[in-house]
């Protein structure tokens, strides 16, 4: 055990002062080490002396020994560190930043990318001592990483709402072969012919991506799914408990396929493009 951590957690009331000053004085006298004296002194049992040594994240150890509160140890390490803390919950997850930040890197480390702007990335992790996170980001993207603090089970809630079968799409786009390679896409500098989006609408490729966004937006327990098409961009994002988040952007020439063919799963016209449409 890290006699300064010790000094720091008593100063900052998450442990008994008098606790520590018995040990301390008690491993003096003895010269044993002081986690022997602090399981001599029943203190801490094996099991949790266990935890100490064996080189578990900070984080967990203090959880897992029940010494503090998730809250109480962001606060603590918000103080220690000056980083601020966020609430994950609240943060809307730009699609490309999963893209940027791998599934491999944030479940190694457990931490989340929150924004991009320029070349610094925001990162959020529970525990600021784990450096080589934040280096190991950097080198990965090129950017410069600012990083925040989240409670560890939000993040572990992001990893798994965010890297999940969006993973699946992703490779779907990115297969060497791509999703474009069997369509004949229209291009939206010509006129639409409605047959031939009709047609494609029945492809495979185009069927299998959609039934991967319907299944992606269940399992994450999203109330809307919304294809949002832009002049230059085509933006697909869920509604998970009343916020928006963002999931991708599919290529801009596969937007008149997808929308067609959510037509024909509602039965709805896909000729028609201007009046709102109900369909089940």
């Amino acid at each position: 055990m890290n006699p300064r951590l010790g000094e720091l957690l008593v100063k900052e009331g998450l442990l008994a002062a008098e606790q520590l000053q018995k040990a301390v004085a008690e491993q003096k006298k003895s010269g044993e080490r002081l986690s022997m004296t602090l399981k001599r002194l029943g203190l801490v049992s094996e099991e949790q002396l266990l935890d100490f040594l064996s080189g578990e994240r900070l984080s967990m150890t203090l959880k897992r020994l029940g010494l503090v509160s998730e809250e109480q140890l962001l606060d603590f390490l918000s103080r220690k560190y000056g980083i601020p803390v966020i609430n994950l919950s609240r943060v809307e997850v730009d699609s490309e930043l999963l893209r940027l930040v791998r599934r491999e890197i944030v479940q190694k480390y457990q931490v989340f990318p929150v924004r991009k702007v320029g070349n610094t990335l925001t990162l959020a992790l529970s525990d600021p001592t784990v450096v080589l996170a934040i280096d190991d980001v950097q080198f990965a993207t090129g950017l410069h990483v600012i990083p925040v603090l989240a409670a560890e089970s939000a993040i572990k809630a992001a990893i798994d709402r965010h890297y999940d079968t969006s993973d699946d799409i992703r490779r779907l786009l990115d297969q060497e072969s791509g999703v474009e390679a069997g369509l004949e896409l229209v291009d939206r500098s010509q006129k639409v012919d409605i047959a031939e989006v009709g047609k494609e609408a029945e492809e495979a490729p185009i069927i299998r991506f959609v039934n991967l966004i319907v299944g992606d937006a269940i399992r994450k327990r999203a109330s809307d799914i919304h294809l949002e098409p832009y002049e230059k961009v085509f933006r697909v994002r869920y509604r998970i408990d009343g916020v928006l988040h963002d999931v991708m952007n599919p290529p801009k020439q596969m937007e008149p396929a997808i929308l067609s063919r959510v037509k024909i799963m509602a039965n709805l016209d896909i000729a028609e493009r201007r009046l709102p449409q109900d369909g089940r």
